[in-house]
């Protein structure tokens, strides 16, 4: 079961973001002068089928998803308008036409990677979102691509994926008439976002002492679904975040949790409660009524035992630190030291009865890793820093967690140079990370 620990106190866990409110943060666009985007210019001198210019934070009029321009002057228009970066492109309006193409995101806007219109004339797009830590503002962001008119029918229509249907206006853009075939797509290389293979991170690690994370280095959490993932991808999805919960994910049991969701006859009031109480679609994915309870139980228990430790004089931060563990079922748990596992439990016992919250001990002392995280600090950057860049870092209670961009062995001595090895293992984030690459890519794919 794929399950992901909560942690009963804030200061518990330390996660460090870089946020990259820049768009220039990602993978594709370049910084410039002013700080804008250049865009996802293919590498290659050949024709291809589209070409991304970059992106800027603006709406069309209406806050339509998407417009055509046909011509140079409302090309230049429109360019100037919106505040895209250097001068319009230079187009062949007689074989291609710019799109502008609006998109909820977040700070750091994804990518494009694949465009094509299907056999119903919808613009379908596959992105790429930015390795690294961001900010997650709902930003309204317009693209620009020139398109090459073969790739495009004469009517199509673009508009905003789920959830976010509503933020923008779908359209129907009509086009006239074309004969002719497209030049061939970009290529990811074109694009600049070609991923690190497994074997190319399996040789950056490669007798390192700082090792890759993996599931030995989160003592509370187990992320892997109970057997195989669904057709539908709806029902997929659940069955994930049932996993980084803690209760059962595999298909029957994810159905069963969606049915009786959708069953409810919940009256979710202006505060999101029902009768004073979370509705079963609180956490964003399919629970049933018992699954609920008992998380919250757990949540509960675990505040009171931190609450306990706190008035005994134990530092809930770091010698004894409450957690929710969601590995092989959901329960409240305190992680501690050896010296202090009788002491902590005697206390637990005492108060909430034998057993009812569990002592573990942890191979990675809390405070020892603190101090590798404050000695690791100075290490820290933005994804546009290029590979090896670390963008996140995470805490007790498993070892320093560091987010890092397309590894590097350099990277990885600077660390083992600052701090014990030991206490310390690095989740890989692959930049470029597209459709062709995400069956290998199990960090962060997407």
């Amino acid at each position: 079961m794929r399950a992901r620990a909560t942690i009963a106190t804030a200061a518990a866990a330390v996660l460090l973001l870089a946020a990259c409110g820049d768009p220039a943060d990602g993978p594709g666009p370049a910084d410039t002068d002013d700080g804008t985007a250049t865009g996802t210019q293919p590498a290659s001198d050949g024709e291809v089928a589209w070409i991304h210019h970059g992106e800027v934070e603006a709406t069309l009029d209406g806050r339509a998803a998407a417009e055509a321009l046909e011509d140079p002057d409302t090309l230049a228009d429109a360019w100037a308008t919106h505040g895209f970066d250097g001068d319009p492109p230079t187009v062949d309006f007689d074989d291609e036409v710019v799109l502008l193409l609006g998109r909820p995101d977040n700070a750091c806007p994804d990518q494009p990677v694949e465009l094509a219109v299907d056999d119903a004339g919808h613009l379908d797009i596959e992105w790429v979102t930015p390795p690294g830590g961001c900010t997650d503002p709902l930003i309204l962001w317009l693209h620009a691509l020139t398109v090459h008119r073969g790739v495009l029918a004469e009517e199509v229509t673009y508009g905003p994926d789920e959830p976010f249907e509503g933020e923008l206006e779908a359209v129907t853009l009509e086009l006239p008439p074309y004969d002719g075939d497209a030049p061939p797509p970009p290529t990811l290389e074109d694009l600049d976002q070609e991923a690190m293979t497994d074997e190319e991170i399996d040789a950056v690690f490669a007798d390192h002492p700082v090792e890759r994370c993996g599931p030995e280095h989160e003592p509370f959490r187990d992320d892997t679904v109970d057997g195989d993932l669904s057709d539908d991808p709806q029902v997929a999805d659940a069955q994930r975040d049932r996993a980084g919960f803690g209760v059962p994910s595999d298909e029957a049991s994810t159905r069963a949790a969606m049915e009786a969701d959708d069953a409810a006859d919940q009256d979710v009031d202006d505060d999101g409660l029902v009768d004073g109480e979370e509705p079963l679609g609180a956490y964003g994915f399919p629970l049933t009524e018992a699954e609920l309870q008992a998380s919250q139980d757990a949540e509960a228990l675990a505040a009171d035992a931190r609450e306990l430790l706190d008035d005994e004089g134990i530092d809930t931060r770091f010698d004894a630190i409450p957690v929710i563990d969601r590995a092989d079922e959901v329960r409240a748990v305190v992680a501690t030291d050896q010296a202090r596992v009788d002491e902590v439990q005697q206390l637990l016992d005492a108060s909430f009865g034998e057993g009812a919250v569990a002592v573990e001990v942890l191979p990675w002392p809390p405070r020892d890793v603190a101090d590798a995280q404050d000695a690791l600090m100075e290490l820290m950057g933005g994804a546009d820093e290029g590979p090896g860049a670390i963008t996140g870092m995470g805490g007790p209670p498993g070892p320093v967690q560091l987010s890092m961009v397309d590894p590097t062995v350099d990277a990885l001595d600077a660390i083992a140079d600052q701090v014990d090895p030991a206490l310390v293992c690095v989740d890989v984030q692959r930049s470029g990370v597209g459709p062709e690459t995400l069956d290998v890519a199990p960090d962060d794919a997407g």
